[in-house]
């Protein structure tokens, strides 16, 4: 799965600064995804690592990239992190836009021995996002569970040979 800030993906000279702020527990990240810090209302002129943004004013401060490596305090009024995947500080501003709105990569962290035992007792695995774990979703009548009432996998894991039937519950993420 891919993420990205549809709010930058035109213009990262932005009035609304709203830092992205990503719950990482249920995902594992890509290995090649770095944040990237837009620093806002910064009161300098000269400061090493930062690249300006050229055209980008907003207050009558000039706006600022920073990578992720080597950030502290540079007493700059807003921070925007925004992550990316494949941008480095040696490529072109003009390839910063495709980065920022191509994304970065996710996959949601999943217990697959427990989906195994789910899908063998006729449920659905998933995500509960209260509970940040792996959970099983029942049919008739819907529930989330350990796992559900049924025939557990054999010990060599086999499953049935007939599908599950999805159940419905409602703001539930569901992995098939």
């Amino acid at each position: 799965m891919r993420i990205a800030r549809e709010d930058m993906m035109g213009d990262v000279c932005k009035l609304d600064l709203v830092n992205t702020t990503l719950d990482d527990s249920p995902f594992e990240f890509s290995s090649s995804y770095t944040n990237l810090n837009f620093m806002y209302g910064c009161h300098f002129s000269v400061f090493p690592n930062l690249i300006q943004i050229p055209s980008c004013n907003i207050s009558g401060n000039e706006v600022f990239l920073l990578p992720e490596t080597g950030f502290f305090n540079l007493g700059c009024e807003s921070k925007i992190t925004v992550p990316v995947e494949g941008w480095d500080m040696a490529m072109n501003l003009s390839n910063l836009g495709q980065a920022i709105q191509s994304g970065f990569k996710v996959r949601w962290k999943v217990d697959s021995e427990k989906c195994r035992y789910c899908a063998g007792s006729g449920g659905r695995c998933g995500y509960d996002f209260v509970t940040n774990r792996t959970t099983c979703y029942c049919p008739n009548p819907p529930y989330a569970a350990e796992t559900c009432s049924g025939a557990l996998p054999t010990a060599a894991g086999a499953l049935p040979t007939t599908a599950p039937t999805a159940p419905t519950v409602p703001g539930m993420l569901l992995c098939l």
